[in-house]
């Protein structure tokens, strides 16, 4: 295709030694920028009828071979020295200094630990009136290696002391309370730094492989434990307990609750309502005794 002459050929020329010169410094430079510089040289020079517009931007373009392209990265600015350091701190270069029984995962989960089956068989002739579901729930934080060693669950929930745990010596899981039931910076603290004390008595050096959230600060003076936290936004692709185990406790939990909803049919009583305390034994059988 035959490319039309500028008519601005002077200035055209200016504004190609401009963005040769910025691009010598390997200085990104936009079409706006570029416009712009041009504007300012038609000022310099006063080219009467001269627009810095997309009308004359286009056809200079093809006259001096020029393509704007999307900026890669940080590929100019990172050295080979930066490469090296960068490579040596992903995680699987990190936990390729472990063994099995030396990486950790830990995840929270959300259970609405008193909620009935939704669906009920019924008689023609029934109407099917049930419940509300129940909105009750708790977190649970659950924490493995790699080799199958699974440390007991951390439960949270909002009362300080709830009263099913009156009278009771030991609970099935470490219990804390919070506000909204929730993990918070606070908690998570406390936790892995009794863990932390935990492998310092076992003499171990762990890698533990945890969510990049508000609730997971960077925790100081770690003993035993290297904190590795996972890229944001990478959970659901990354986060070992998000790969079927956290979802396979749950129907564990789901299936000994229905067992025991099918007992109470038997003796003839109303169903029951779960309490956080059955809740936590159930649990703490199904991540003990049923998972492997």
């Amino acid at each position: 295709m035959r490319i039309k002459e500028s008519t601005f050929s002077n200035l055209d020329n200016l504004v190609f030694k401009c963005l040769l010169n910025v691009r010598s410094r390997n200085v990104t430079i936009s079409a706006t920028i570029l416009k712009t510089k041009a504007r300012e040289l038609d000022e310099k020079i006063n080219i009467n009828g001269f627009q810095a517009s997309d009308g004359w931007l286009d056809p200079w373009k093809n006259r001096y071979n020029v393509s704007f392209k999307t900026v890669c990265g940080e590929g100019n600015s990172c050295t080979s020295e930066m490469t090296t350091q960068r490579k040596e701190t992903t995680i699987p270069t990190i936990l390729s200094r472990y063994k099995l029984d030396e990486i950790y995962n830990a995840d929270e989960f959300g259970l609405f630990f008193c909620m009935q089956p939704n669906k009920s068989l019924n008689l023609q002739s029934e109407t099917c009136i049930g419940e509300k579901h129940s909105k009750i729930r708790f977190t649970g934080m659950v924490a493995a290696c790699a080799a199958g060693d699974k440390i007991p669950m951390f439960v949270l929930g909002k009362s300080k002391s709830p009263r099913c745990f009156k009278g009771i010596k030991q609970l099935p899981c470490r219990y804390r309370n919070q506000n909204k039931s929730w993990m918070d910076s606070v908690l998570f603290k406390e936790w892995i730094r009794e863990m932390d004390t935990k492998f310092t008595k076992e003499k171990k050096k762990i890698a533990f492989i945890i969510d990049n959230c508000p609730a997971h600060p960077t925790v100081d003076n770690l003993k035993s434990i290297k904190p590795i936290f996972l890229p944001q936004n990478t959970t659901s692709k990354l986060q070992p307990m998000d790969q079927g185990v956290i979802r396979s406790l749950k129907v564990y939990y789901r299936s000994l609750a229905l067992q025991r909803l099918v007992v109470e049919i038997d003796k003839k009583k109303d169903l029951p309502v779960f309490s956080i305390l059955d809740a936590m034994k159930m649990l703490h059988l199904a991540w003990q005794k049923e998972m492997r």
